[in-house]
């Protein structure tokens, strides 16, 4: 394949700096009176956004991993001047944020399409890799460059595509929670054109195996890849295509180590009225894929969803619904309950100051089933705020990252909504007494408790008693009753004298979520 030369692989050449102006609009700051079409209250549920970068420099381009703890690890790029960039991190791995540390300055100054980094984090925890495009001097390619965090320590910035032969830019990662290989696509710059080239990395050995060219490219250039994958270890991708203005595209890989295993490129939008557009995916614990993009197919800058049901796509939805421009859509799903959360910017003000805007597909635990939320301004801010991302934890717990202006800089702020957990009874005590009727004995055990604190009272359903022998297995458990949630005692009768027990007791709340069990054994 031809080398190419730094000068002329620089996909500015090719017309993708334009890109950047969604990406990065240089609106006014003026304020002025917000569209009434948008809530001005902000999701209460959901914690203070804090400040993650505090640098001197304009932060931006932020992109969230977690692991299955809960802990967040954040990149983005602080501008330091001119076209001079710095990778930037962050983890509150420690239990807190501590200083923002730069992972590696961009090489290539010349041009601002260059950086666009994106993280990885083991589910373990720990760890995440970072990876970002630059250009390589020693081969004169723009080239997959990446540096790795491990428990405090950021590791040099290095060469990850020094075996492609040809230029490699706008990657995408993640790791899969089945055999915790650390995966990549990115664009390489073949014959054809742009295809999309995929590499892993061995989660046992560290080695990565040589780029491939995925099998659901499309005959023609290939733009923008986004991947997640899901608690089964499917990949799922989308990326666009510009026969004639952006089409977004999706595929997906159940053995992701093969790059010839991908389904068919399926077409998510076949038009979107854009020159560029940028999919974003989220997958649940059943497979199903939700994929969220703007276009203006209705005449005004809209954000969409579309999505699988068992595996058979619905029809697409017009999330945002608003008035003014909504653009750079980014989305997360609660694996399990299938809860959707949607995010983008949006200009809530006609002098173009844009706001981070959300909408929810959460389920009414006092109120009934899932439904959509109204729009929420998010940010709701005076400032100009952007560039949303969204993760979601095994668990549910959501997290939030975007830039907001604070002072005469753009910084990375970061928030997250804990998914209501119920926690099992406390106080568990088992008090035994021997009832002596005539000629006959019997043992009677009685089970007392209390409500857990960390509940809430009104979220809770029941509570579940369960029984077996001593020396069965957990799974010997028999349910013995359920509870309503104002008793807190039970008796269990007409017991062996020679037989002992292990009782334990969850507490169920109205979403039918049960808890760990606390459990008692008899003396």
């Amino acid at each position: 394949m031809k080398k190419r030369w730094l000068l002329f692989l620089s996909l500015a050449s090719v017309g993708i700096l334009l890109i950047s102006t969604t990406s990065r609009p240089q609106a006014s700051r003026e304020l002025g009176k917000r569209t009434k079409a948008i809530s001005k209250t902000a999701a209460t549920s959901w914690s203070t956004p804090v400040n993650i970068s505090n640098t001197v420099f304009d932060s931006e381009s932020p992109f969230l991993a977690l692991d299955d703890n809960g802990k967040a690890y954040v990149t983005w790029v602080d501008w330091t001047g001119g076209y001079s960039r710095n990778m930037m991190f962050n983890t509150n791995v420690s239990g807190s944020w501590g200083a923002a540390k730069i992972g590696a300055p961009l090489i290539y100054t010349a041009i601002d399409d260059v950086g666009f980094p994106t993280i990885a984090a083991s589910p373990l925890g720990g760890s995440a890799s970072v990876a970002y495009h630059d250009g390589d001097f020693s081969r004169y390619l723009m080239s997959i460059f990446g540096f790795e965090y491990n428990n405090g320590s950021l590791g040099t910035s290095h060469v990850i595509t020094n075996d492609a032969p040809v230029a490699c830019s706008y990657v995408t990662m993640a790791v899969s929670p089945t055999t915790k290989n650390l995966f990549m696509i990115f664009m390489a710059d073949v014959a054809e054109g742009f295809q999309l080239a995929l590499k892993y990395q061995d989660a046992n050995t560290k080695a990565w195996t040589a780029p491939a060219l995925i099998s659901a490219n499309m005959a023609q250039s290939n733009y923008l890849p986004q991947m997640c994958i899901d608690a089964k270890g499917t990949a799922h991708v989308v990326w666009i295509t510009r026969p004639a203005g952006a089409v977004v595209w999706y595929s997906k890989n159940t053995t992701p180590t093969n790059p010839n295993t991908w389904t068919a490129p399926f077409q998510i939008s076949p038009t979107t009225g854009l020159d560029w557009t940028y999919p974003r995916v989220a997958a649940d614990a059943d497979s199903d894929a939700y994929v969220v993009w703007h276009d203006l197919t209705t005449g005004n800058s809209e954000v969409f969803l579309r999505k699988t049901v068992n595996g058979q796509w619905q029809t697409a939805e017009n999330i945002s619904q608003t008035p003014l421009l909504s653009e750079t859509g980014t989305v997360a799903v609660h694996g399990t309950t299938k809860e959707i959360y949607i995010a983008w910017h949006e200009r809530v003000v006609e002098a173009q100051n844009w706001d981070v805007l959300m909408r929810t597909y959460e389920e009414e635990y006092l109120n009934g089933p899932k439904k959509w939320s109204a729009v929420v301004n998010f940010s709701n801010s005076p400032s100009y705020s952007g560039e949303p991302c969204l993760r979601a934890t095994p668990e549910g717990d959501i997290h939030l990252v975007y830039f907001e202006t604070v002072g005469n800089n753009r910084e990375i702020m970061h928030s997250y909504k804990e998914e209501i957990k119920v926690y099992p009874p406390t106080s568990l005590n088992l008090a035994t007494a021997i009832d002596k009727i005539l000629f006959y004995s019997e043992k009677v055990n009685t089970l007392t408790f209390s409500m857990n604190s960390q509940n809430q009272a009104d979220y809770l359903d029941s509570y579940k008693v369960y029984r077996k022998k001593v020396g069965e297995s957990d799974d010997q458990f028999q349910l013995l009753a359920t509870l309503n949630t104002s008793t807190f005692t039970y008796t269990d009768k007409h017991l062996s004298l020679t037989q002992k027990y292990v009782y334990a007791v969850t507490a169920v709340d109205k979403g039918g979520n049960e808890s760990d069990k606390a459990a008692v054994t008899e003396k």
